[in-house]
């Protein structure tokens, strides 16, 4: 048996079309000693306002947060791809979103969001991703 099926109990498949953990129910009822219970209350209500709010998007904002829950089981959507979605250009999204007022949140507040603990550890991920820094990919978008 290989270290990693020993380290996961159990075979793992490597080259499927979508990434994908089986996990038994009793193991999914057990309590999580590591639990963040701030940022699971957090969520919670997050997830609750989403699921509360679906199919009553009034705004172009409202939108775009929903074509982003459903995009990211796909991977990081692109600007791009998500004005085409809507049917406008990407510059044409971006003014839209602007004219509505979206704030603009920092990056340590992105980075708490997606739950990284440390902000330097999400800006090197997004270096990663998009090949700059956040603050260079916000200067090239406005």
């Amino acid at each position: 048996m290989k270290e990693s099926e020993r380290f996961f109990g159990g075979p793992l498949e490597f080259g499927a079309l979508r990434p994908g953990l089986l996990v038994r129910n009793d193991d999914l009822a057990r309590p999580n000693a590591m639990a963040d219970k701030a940022l699971t209350g957090y969520l919670d209500r997050l997830a609750e306002q989403v699921l509360a709010g679906l199919g009553s998007e009034r705004t172009l904002r409202e939108r775009v947060r929903r074509l982003l829950w459903s995009e990211l089981t796909e991977g990081v959507p692109t600007l791009e791809n998500l004005a085409r979605t809507l049917g406008m250009s990407d510059r044409t999204l971006q003014r839209q979103l602007r004219e509505e007022g979206t704030g603009r949140l920092a990056v340590s507040e992105v980075a708490f969001l997606l739950g990284y603990d440390d902000p330097s550890a999400f800006r090197r991920a997004f270096r990663r991703w998009f090949g700059r820094s956040p603050r260079a990919y916000r200067r090239a978008a406005d």
